[in-house]
């Protein structure tokens, strides 16, 4: 099983991707598979915010967190799924110890919690990466209803 308790990956490094997911798509798709080809020996752990911490704005998530970790647990690329219930990914990071931690460009030079997530990596021995932004879930939505 892919889906696990996120105590389950302490100290697992590799690879580590958090955020949302709503609404799975293209650019998260090729953002997920840019990060394991980043550390094609290691482990890729995606970690998603449970529902209660989601700040995107009425109605969402579109999907409950078990939802979004069953859909991105379909992945041949990825290789665990946990949710964190906080607001960040820092308790994931701290845990985990990626070798890695891959964010999307637009959280680059962004400061705050992008920023304490970049410097807790770096504390731990990591490296913080960028993928390039190929759309967003909100983005998509916002389109639909115009």
């Amino acid at each position: 099983m892919k889906v696990k308790r996120l105590e389950e990956l302490a100290g697992l490094g590799g690879v580590l991707c958090h955020g949302c997911f709503d609404l799975l798509h293209y650019g998260h798709i090729l953002h997920l598979q840019y990060a394991k080809a980043m550390y094609p020996s290691g482990k890729l752990v995606v970690t998603i915010t449970a529902d209660a911490f989601i700040r995107k704005g009425p109605g969402r998530p579109l999907f409950t967190a078990e939802i979004r970790a069953e859909c991105l647990a379909a992945l041949a690329c990825v290789d665990h799924v946990a949710i964190v219930y906080e607001s960040t990914g820092l308790s994931a990071i701290e845990l985990i110890r990626p070798s890695f931690y891959v964010k999307g460009e637009e959280y680059q030079g962004q400061g705050g919690v992008a920023e304490l997530e970049r410097l807790l990596v770096e504390q731990y021995g990591g490296i913080m990466r960028y993928t390039p932004r190929w759309c967003s879930s909100t983005s998509i939505m916002e389109r639909l209803h115009t």
